[in-house]
């Protein structure tokens, strides 16, 4: 029976996704991309407008979740920043720790340095080399990659690599 586990790297404007198999011989990238959400343009609070694109967040994780049959999650975990967008990831963060215990789906993190490490045995790899790494070491990832906007790739391809250094593990 093949493992499939849903990478993840948490956003909220940008919440990248790959959903990667092994079969026992071969791994493959059977989709990836980046979940979208916006502001609303409309004038409404702000905590309801956190809460339609939680929505969003849910809804769409939930479907690639089931629509694959996951058996795991791999997330980047927090490397606090202590930056403004900490608040809103967090808010990504809930909803994939949340998805994953109302369905029953184990999660493992990882920290990005260790992921560079398992992928190119460097912690200082660059976002390209991991990427150069993925397109030529799993079948597939490329395809995907190559349909997302350039200035979103890195984050489809951030869970990509979180997904097969927890494969790798």
């Amino acid at each position: 029976m093949a493992l499939r586990i849903l990478g993840i790297d948490p956003g909220f404007r940008s919440l990248g996704w790959a959903v990667i198999e092994h079969d026992g011989s071969s791994t493959v990238c059977l989709d990836a991309s980046v979940i979208r959400t916006a502001k609303s343009k409309h004038k409404i609070p702000v905590c309801q407008d956190n809460q339609d694109r939680c929505e969003v967040l849910a809804q769409q994780l939930l479907f690639k979740a089931k629509a694959y049959a996951i058996n795991l999650i791999a997330v980047e975990g927090e490397s606090w920043t202590r930056t403004s967008s900490d608040r809103v990831i967090g808010m990504s963060r809930g909803i994939i720790y949340g998805l994953a215990c109302a369905y029953n789906y184990p999660v493992i993190q990882w920290h990005p340095k260790d992921v560079k490490k398992e992928l190119t045995g460097r912690k200082s790899a660059s976002k390209t080399e991991v990427q150069d790494w993925l397109c030529e070491n799993v079948d597939g990832v490329r395809k995907h990659l190559d349909l997302i906007p350039k200035t979103q790739r890195e984050h489809a391809a951030d869970a990509a690599a979180i997904a097969i250094a927890e494969l790798r593990r």
